[in-house]
């Protein structure tokens, strides 16, 4: 059995203590000032230090995929270390109607959110939309806004539950005159049979119009999604932080 001896250690702790007292008595002008100069050293040391938490610089920028990845980001700068916020409903005007809340809660944030993008919200988009559907797509939508042209003149008039269903009335009466296929009119019908027989239930829900006028597809929820641009402060051990939070926040 080894017995380990420690009065070594304490033998060298011992004459460093006594070397630094002699010198303090000999020469304390000299101590003083080189302990002044090991205190600045450490102060600008310590101001120096920078902490840096983007991961994408722990490799070297030559390597090619870097190379890539910059030239990416440089070509779509919207995409670069986005949070995407998707909103999913059963209904697309209640997922507009989400959209829009969220990204008027969400803007007016400088400090931390950089851009705020809704392709739902975007006013180019709204005005233009239809010109990037398909032809057959665009030709349906257009063709289901005709038949139901007198509907929507009529509501423009009397927006009360009244006028609805005398419009809703006066619709079907005039398919029914001008030997108008029944179909057209039929995702409007079903989505008001839907939205009476959710009131019924105690189950109130919105008018979806935008599926009135669709091909009256059911089942797939309706997804949005808006982008978020945060301000990234790499000092920080979480860059994105105070964005994310804003954005909790907002959906709550």
């Amino acid at each position: 059995m080894r017995h380990l001896d420690n009065t070594s250690g304490h033998d060298g702790l011992t004459r460093f203590v006594s070397w630094w007292a002699a010198a303090v008595f000999r020469t304390p002008r000299r101590v003083l000032f080189l302990v002044g100069l090991l205190m600045m050293g450490s102060i600008a040391l310590a101001t120096g230090l920078k902490i840096d938490t983007d991961s994408s610089r722990m490799l070297s920028e030559d390597l090619d995929f870097q190379a890539q990845t910059r030239a990416i980001a440089e070509a779509f700068p919207a995409t670069k270390q986005t949070i995407l916020v998707l909103v999913r409903s059963r209904h697309r005007d209640a997922a507009d109607a989400a959209v829009a809340q969220l990204t008027a809660k969400l803007t007016g944030h400088d400090g931390e959110i950089a851009r705020v993008f809704a392709p739902s919200e975007d006013p180019f988009l709204v005005a233009h939309g239809l010109l990037y559907d398909d032809l057959d797509t665009l030709d349906r939508r257009l063709f289901r806004l005709s038949q139901a042209s007198n509907v929507l003149a009529d509501l423009r008039v009397d927006q009360s539950l009244d006028g609805f269903l005398a419009a809703l009335d006066g619709a079907v009466d005039l398919a029914a005159g001008a030997d108008i296929d029944p179909k057209a009119l039929a995702p409007f019908l079903a989505e008001t049979a839907a939205v009476l027989a959710a009131e019924r239930d105690g189950r109130p829900r919105p008018f979806d119009w935008q599926a009135a006028f669709s091909d009256g597809e059911t089942g797939a929820p309706v997804l949005r999604t808006i982008g978020v641009e945060p301000v990234l402060d790499f000092t920080r051990l979480s860059p994105a932080k105070p964005a994310i939070s804003l954005v909790r926040d907002a959906v709550a």
